[in-house]
């Protein structure tokens, strides 16, 4: 807004479908008011893939490689971002780990 764009586009890329709560707060937190206090004229949203049927064609192959190579879990879902102190984090990604048999339970 402050280059001149009145008119935005939301897209949640986190988001693989959509649901009261994310639709509550792109919509009306964002898109609402957020809108108002920066000035923006129009704030719209692009629709998560939800049932999309070449999103659902992509998970289903995600899902078959997995299966085809036995793979119970990518090492990348078991790393923790640079420099984290969240426990939490850490205890889930163990828990996961274990739940997976990634790692045997000391």
């Amino acid at each position: 807004v402050k280059r001149g764009q009145k008119n935005l586009m939301l897209v949640p890329i986190v988001f693989v479908n959509d649901h009261i709560e994310t639709l509550h707060e792109l919509d009306i937190e964002y898109a609402e008011e957020l809108g108002q206090e920066v000035g923006a004229e129009r704030i719209g949203r692009c629709a998560a893939p939800n049932d999309d049927p070449v999103f659902i064609d992509c998970i289903s192959d995600i899902v078959a490689t997995h299966l085809k190579n036995k793979e119970k879990v990518k090492p990348q879902m078991l790393m923790r971002c640079p420099m984290c102190t969240e426990n939490t984090c850490k205890e889930a990604k163990m828990w996961f780990a274990k739940a997976t048999g990634a790692i045997n339970p000391v």
